[in-house]
């Protein structure tokens, strides 16, 4: 399941900066790319939070975690004040979530071995 997302995020990452310009941000242009490595992010953040598939979700998360250091590195890095406080937070914000989720994993865990025992009486 973990080849899903890196066949996926790998090759907009690899090509970030290629690709037909949509616009210009910061005076460098955003590309097709670019959107495509942050749809796809979201993407797999949602898909993976609908489904459960906490793999989908860390990955998604990581990807989008990625997507904001480049584009903070390459479009803004004359302004580097509010948009690393921008990235940095976000960072932080992913990084809380996913010690939440696994707490809440390792929380329904130990219910699913609590009750094991129980089952067998």
């Amino acid at each position: 399941m973990l080849l899903v997302p890196i066949s996926l995020l790998l090759p907009a990452n690899v090509l970030f900066q290629k690709g037909y310009v949509i616009t210009t941000i910061g005076g460098k242009p955003f590309t097709t790319y670019e959107l495509a490595t942050v749809l796809i992010a979201i993407g797999l953040i949602i898909l993976g939070t609908r489904l459960r598939w906490q793999i989908l979700a860390a990955s998604g998360s990581a990807g989008m975690a990625v997507f904001l250091f480049r584009a903070t590195i390459y479009h803004f890095e004359k302004y580097t004040s509010w948009p690393l406080a921008l990235a940095i937070t976000g960072g932080v914000a992913m990084l809380v979530a996913w010690v939440l989720a696994l707490r809440r994993m390792r929380r329904e865990h130990r219910a699913l071995m609590g009750a094991a025992p129980a089952a067998e009486d």
